[in-house]
């Protein structure tokens, strides 16, 4: 006999053992819809009624379970008298007159085959199914696996149902809408929080060493505060540490049992008492000598003002130091130390959730988009963006971008705005408005009046403004508009909840989180009011809005033709209008495609100029500094960097034979754009690379930097063809000659500021 059937054997008594284990067993089993306890002196023969639905029929069957815990005989007098209650009996069942016609008699010990026989054949106008110890281990296996472990049934049951109620939350929650997180699971971290006044700057203590791991916590104090911004992950965090409690395993291990509520269902179910909801704990399983950790979520998504929330906390904390064994987390928005330290509420520690390293954003894409292959080149893109860096590094923003990676493409560039808009919808207002905390009015009304202080800010260039003027814009869009919001608790639920607009009490300021912000909400403005493209938009100072701006119309010819065709004066401007046309491009996928190519074609040709104006002397620029060769691979290594991606490679190919069929083109200039669109499409496996430039210009006429670049490039990618091969030739042929060696001395180490200097 193994030791599953020794355990089953065990079982001796019958209404302490054998019941309550064959009470969870039938409610988890499928096609049981109702199971009745019937135990007790007009149970006739039955200890439980399962009601079975037959899909077949339409109809429900009945099935009595008479229930013993020691070997069944062909003698068992008893066993013969409740079978024949059970089948001779009538009785209430769902509220109408029933009778039983399958019989399931079961015991914890053995079944002799003289009793099954015997009973069989007496009763052989019932249906008699007999269960012994060994179809118990069966359906313990399948039904109640928890019963293999030490801890006590009742609480199996409990951990088993608390996890089951996670996992119900968890298929509706907003993350499981938008992708399937459990393909690449998100580990996240808690920083504890020193700080004794307010900072502006709430990351100056996100140390990586101060960084542990939410389970930690639990047991070591009364009273914790778990928080974090919109979408960092707090009710994800909550839901993972209870999930992992409710094992058996881990119950074991640290003899505390989870419990899981929303601060909503708290106040409404349990009328806001602590002390309430542990009873109703200790009424379903949880036995009254068991340590407890309550996790109690959404603190901040119940209206409440900021006095009354803090008065709630200090409740709270109160009852849960005198429940004794009970230790509770609550999940909240940040509420601030000086709010404690006003109401001299103590014994509190306090957590702020950790951001997600690019490492970790990183490996969730690629998990979930295993199918897609994410590689090299979007963790390159995410690394060095400076617009994704801005984001707060929550899970929501990685979930966002995951799921329109999934629906657009690796391409990290055309996907930052959709990802900027998703990302403020939800922060101003569109997860409370699904929550039911905020009407569609005051989320409308919010983007309007966020877009009018957004341009505010940015055409004057402020880093914040009073709250007093910050309320005027509030007034002033609400006063002129019949939509009965007030605007003091609309710029209330703002500051408090958006992660936008940050509210600074201490200096009577507001500001945006990030100037990123600023930005996306100026070009949401730019977008609805149909303005034109002008050269300042490629300044540094306006140029994120402007890639902003793009993205948001997305399919916009007319627009994309302004920027390619838009005159840029200054050297700052042409360097910054070359490096970011490309995510320009991208920004605006959704455009025609033949208007994408004949831009890119564009700004190819412009840094072409650009570059010879530069080596000639023509413009003055601190790029001067470098030699002929060194510039030509920085110019190289920026262009290929913006339009390295597949979804240039046709516009990228087209433009190639236009270019190098164009007449009208300096021969310099035609060499240095066709070397830059070939340099390029080496790493988008375009054919014929340098192949075909060399055939059309011919290996004479090309310049000697392109014919020393092509050979760099060549052997560094081994790029072989007959047409490379003569080029080599050529290079070995007129390195010999004394005056080019010297010539090539200077394309390689004189600055080209000094060249022209002479």
């Amino acid at each position: 006999m193994d030791l599953k059937a020794a355990r089953v054997r065990t079982l001796q008594d019958e209404l302490r053992d054998v019941h309550p284990l064959l009470q969870e067993i039938f409610t988890s089993m499928p096609g049981i819809t109702k199971v009745d306890y019937r135990q007790g002196p007009r149970e006739f023969g039955a200890d439980f009624i399962l009601t079975r639905s037959d899909v077949l029929l339409a109809d429900s069957v009945y099935i009595g379970v008479i229930v013993k815990s020691q070997t069944i005989t062909q003698g068992s007098k008893d066993i013969e008298q409740q079978i024949h209650e059970c089948q001779l009996m009538p009785r209430s069942i769902n509220g109408k007159n029933a009778y039983i016609r399958e019989i399931w008699v079961v015991t914890s010990q053995n079944i002799t085959q003289n009793a099954k026989d015997y009973f069989s054949q007496l009763y052989k106008s019932a249906k008699i199914e007999f269960i012994d110890y060994s179809t118990l281990v069966i359906w313990i296996d399948k039904f109640c696996s928890h019963f293999w472990t030490n801890v006590p049934l009742m609480l199996g049951n409990y951990l088993n149902s608390t996890r089951g109620k996670i996992e119900t939350i968890e298929a509706a929650n907003q993350f499981s809408m938008f992708i399937d997180v459990k393909k690449s699971p998100i580990k996240q971290n808690l920083i504890k929080i020193h700080e004794k006044k307010y900072q502006r700057n709430s990351t100056s203590f996100n140390r990586k060493g101060d960084q542990i791991s939410p389970e930690s916590i639990i047991g070591k104090q009364g009273v914790t505060i778990i928080e974090g911004e919109m979408g960092s992950g707090k009710s994800f965090l909550l839901r993972t540490v209870v999930k992992s409690m409710c094992h058996p395993e881990a119950f074991n291990q640290s003899k505390i049992a989870p419990a899981y509520v929303s601060f909503k269902e708290l106040q409404q179910v349990h009328y806001g008492s602590l002390t309430k909801f542990v009873e109703q704990l200790h009424k379903i399983g949880v036995p009254e000598n068991t340590n407890i950790a309550v996790f109690l979520d959404s603190f901040d998504e119940v209206k409440l003002s900021q006095t009354d929330r803090i008065t709630r906390i200090g409740e709270l904390a109160n009852e849960a130091t005198a429940l004794n064994r009970v230790k509770l987390v609550i999940a909240s928005r940040d509420i601030g130390e000086r709010a404690f330290s006003n109401r001299n509420i103590k014994n509190i520690v306090r957590y702020r959730v950790a951001p997600l390293s690019l490492k970790q954003i990183i490996q969730f894409i690629q998990g979930v988009c295993s199918e897609l292959a994410v590689g090299g080149r979007l963790a390159h893109d995410l690394s060095k963006s400076n617009l994704f860096k801005m984001l707060p590094k929550t899970p929501i923003a990685a979930v966002l971008l995951t799921k329109l990676i999934r629906e657009n493409s690796t391409e990290l560039p055309s996907n930052l705005t959709e990802l900027y808009s998703k990302f403020t919808e939800l922060s101003l207002g569109r997860w409370d408005h699904e929550k039911g905390l905020q009407s569609e009015k005051e989320y409308e009304s919010s983007k309007r009046i966020i877009m009018n202080i957004a341009k505010y800010f940015m055409e004057s260039n402020l880093q914040n403004i009073s709250v007093g003027e910050c309320l005027g814009f509030f007034k002033e869009y609400l006063d002129k508009r019949n939509l009965g919001i007030n605007h003091i608790e609309l710029f209330d639920k703002i500051v408090e909840r958006s992660d936008i607009l940050v509210l600074d009490k201490e200096n009577n300021c507001c500001f945006f989180k990030h100037r990123s912000f600023a930005e996306f909400f100026f070009a949401l403005g730019k977008a609805s009011s149909s303005q034109l493209v002008q050269s300042d938009d490629f300044d540094l100072y306006w140029v994120s809005s402007t890639y902003f701006w793009t993205g948001i119309l997305r399919d916009c010819p007319q627009h994309l033709d302004r920027l390619a065709k838009c005159s840029v004066q200054g050297d700052k401007k042409r360097l910054l209008k070359m490096i970011n046309m490309g995510s320009m491009l991208l920004a605006a996928h959704q455009s025609p495609y033949e208007d994408i190519q004949k831009c890119l074609r564009s700004a190819f040709i412009e840094a072409a100029i650009y570059f010879s104006d530069i080596k000639h002397g023509r413009v003055e620029t601190p790029l001067a500094g470098f030699s002929e060769m060194q510039l030509l691979c920085i110019f190289r290594c920026m262009l290929s960097e913006n339009y390295g991606y597949d979804f240039f490679k046709g516009a990228i190919e087209d433009s190639m034979m236009q270019i190098e069929d164009e007449t009208l083109l300096d021969d310099e200039v035609k060499a240095l754009a066709l070397f830059f669109l070939n340099t390029s499409a080496i790493s988008l496996d375009a054919h014929n690379i340098f192949s075909s430039m060399i055939e059309k210009i011919g290996v004479s006429k090309l310049p000697l930097n392109i014919q020393l670049a092509i050979g760099h490039e060549s052997d560094k990618y081994e790029i072989k063809s007959d047409e490379i091969s003569r080029l080599f030739r050529n290079i070995r042929r007129f390195t010999k000659d004394r005056s080019i060696a010297a010539q090539m001395d200077n394309i390689y180490e004189t600055p080209l500021a000094r060249l022209s200097a002479k």
